[in-house]
């Protein structure tokens, strides 16, 4: 939201910024935006305002320029598509499971495990697709770790994704992200269902996705990408 007075000239803020475009009024805007502009009115930083970018798919290029944005969202063939903020119960599952990964990989030192928002590149070309898991492990024995502590994406493919699945997810949405999972040859993928209170564990390097195993309370998740790995469901549902 853009409150009256907040900037100087949104002209000027728009031309001063690192992804700016003019939009024609006979061109529908392709997307909205939530960017982070460098211009303020008596303000110490930044503000973030809706700017609408002018209508054509974004390219790899594009995605260099983007601005750090602080909601989701994810590039499907050049189109970015925003996603709504997530729910309480789905950010408290996303905790609990990272927090539990985190203590088992980094005691271990095997690597990193990051909560979304994280971009995952998918494909730069013909069409920019991007993903974001809500959490992913990233082994540092396969060299996947960056060295490049600011970069806001990864385009080695992690070992291990979650999602934590909402209602509003069709069956349709769920398949083509598994897609994409598997088209970059992610070794796992593990689907919680808050209302059944199950995970379902997916293998994705075969030649179809298949599920190794559902589990549900009183169980224990394991993983083949975390040898000696175990979580109980009752941590996760609790």
């Amino acid at each position: 939201m853009v409150f009256p007075g907040l900037f100087l000239d949104m002209d000027e803020c728009l031309r001063a910024s690192s992804f700016s475009s003019s939009v024609s009024p006979a061109r529908k805007p392709h997307f909205i935006a939530l960017l982070t502009l460098p211009c303020y009115n008596g303000h110490k930083d930044s503000e973030e305002v809706l700017v609408a970018i002018e209508s054509k798919l974004i390219t790899y290029k594009d995605y260099l320029l983007l601005p750090e944005l602080n909601r989701r969202y994810e590039i499907i063939d050049g189109e970015l598509q925003m996603t709504p903020s997530p729910t309480k119960r789905h950010q408290k599952l996303v905790l609990r499971i990272a927090t539990l990964l985190e203590s088992f990989v980094s005691e271990r030192n095997l690597g990193e495990v990051l909560p979304a928002p994280m971009d995952v590149l998918i494909e730069k070309d013909p069409k920019l697709r991007t993903r974001q898991p809500d959490i992913l492990y990233l082994s540092k024995k396969a060299g996947d770790i960056s060295s490049d502590e600011d970069s806001n994406f990864i385009v080695t493919a992690p070992n291990l994704v979650v999602e934590i699945l909402s209602s509003s997810d069709s069956r349709r949405k769920i398949r083509e992200k598994l897609n994409d999972y598997h088209r970059i040859a992610i070794s796992e993928c593990w689907l919680v269902s808050p209302e059944a209170e199950t995970v379902e564990v997916l293998d994705l390097p075969s030649d179809e996705i298949r599920t190794v195993a559902l589990y549900s309370i009183g169980g224990h998740v394991n993983s083949k990408v975390l040898p000696g790995f175990s979580l109980s469901v009752n941590q996760i549902f609790r």
